[in-house]
């Protein structure tokens, strides 16, 4: 058997949901989602502008430390800016999960098709979760 490498710029854990409340749903609809209020469409907007200091901003009105509301920006700016070279995990039913996120999906994201499933975060394609 012949392994391949596949070159992989950096590696990040993901939690898909509160308490992993969308693993199954990404899992088996190859989808990775992210939160952090990106599913408001203010926020939405600020991260495909890419416009970061407005999602700190957007935290600093609600209340929360500088230095929370700039990890979340932070956190919000990796997914967003994922050109498809960082290998994303998680844990699920004691197992292990990953996939690289679709590099032509975010061009494809938008309110509505995003926003069809209240309450959740923005989701983008990825291969396939193994």
């Amino acid at each position: 058997m012949t392994l391949k490498t596949v070159p992989i710029g950096s590696v990040r854990y993901i939690k898909l949901g509160e308490a992993g409340a969308w693993a199954q749903e990404c899992i088996d609809e190859s989808k990775v989602r992210i939160s952090f209020d990106s599913e408001e469409p203010d926020v939405f907007r600020a991260c495909i502008a890419r416009n970061w200091n407005g999602v700190r901003e957007h935290w600093a009105a609600k209340g929360v430390a500088p230095g929370t509301a700039t990890s979340y920006s932070n956190q919000l700016q990796i997914f967003y800016e994922d050109a498809g070279d960082i290998l994303w995990f998680t844990i699920h039913n004691y197992r292990l999960w990953w996939t690289r996120l679709d590099s032509t999906a975010l061009r494809a994201m938008t309110p509505k098709a995003l926003f069809g499933n209240a309450g959740r975060g923005p989701a983008r394609t990825s291969t396939a979760i193994r």
